[in-house]
């Protein structure tokens, strides 16, 4: 793999039964429902859901923030790009860091055209970083074209830990919440 690439197309199974996540901030971070689990500070311009449920079915222990953007309201949704913090299941395929990272972009991505932007493996670590660039269907959200996604994997102790960055075009460019998402993540904190 590398940057420019697509990543390969891998159909999610769907028999995944996670994705009861939380959205919640404690003591100032979004931590992973993990004990223990990865936790960022709080992210400036992102918020609490409101909901449970809000993540993948594939993520497990998750905990979410995301940051709405109404002027691009199609029908009854509302496009947001969000962050999640959780584990993933060996059972489920993820026993590597880096392709637990592929499987989680692919199924992110469902099938949509994909360029790899930042690809890290990590071994010394166990730990990756996969970025990638998905192009939106043309009538989904009109003005919006691309989702950035990002996913970090870690193992510690026989768990496969993840952060999913789901960003949409217009939060990339927008400095402020761009560089709010960097920073917090330059204070991720790890389970030890």
């Amino acid at each position: 793999m590398k940057i420019g690439d697509p990543i390969p197309v891998i159909p999610n199974p769907e028999t995944a039964t996670g994705g009861e996540a939380k959205s919640e901030i404690r003591d100032g971070r979004l931590t992973s429902q993990a004990e223990p689990g990865l936790s960022i500070p709080e992210i400036k311009g992102f918020s609490t859901t409101g909901q449970e449920g809000a993540t993948e079915k594939y993520i497990y222990q998750g905990n979410t923030l995301a940051k709405q953007y109404d002027a691009f309201k199609a029908g009854a949704q509302t496009p947001g790009s969000t962050v999640t913090l959780g584990t993933l299941k060996a059972d489920e395929g993820f026993t590597e860091v880096l392709h637990s990272a592929v499987l989680v972009a692919s199924y992110l991505a469902g099938g949509r055209t994909t360029r790899i932007e930042d690809v890290r493996y990590m071994p010394e670590a166990n730990a990756a970083w996969l970025s990638i660039e998905v192009d939106l269907p043309p009538d989904r959200f009109p003005g919006l074209k691309k989702n950035y996604v990002s996913v970090f994997t870690c193992l510690r102790d026989g768990v496969m830990h993840v952060a999913l960055l789901d960003l949409l075009d217009v939060t990339k460019q927008d400095a402020e919440s761009y560089d709010a998402i960097w920073a917090a993540f330059q204070d991720m904190r790890l389970p030890s």
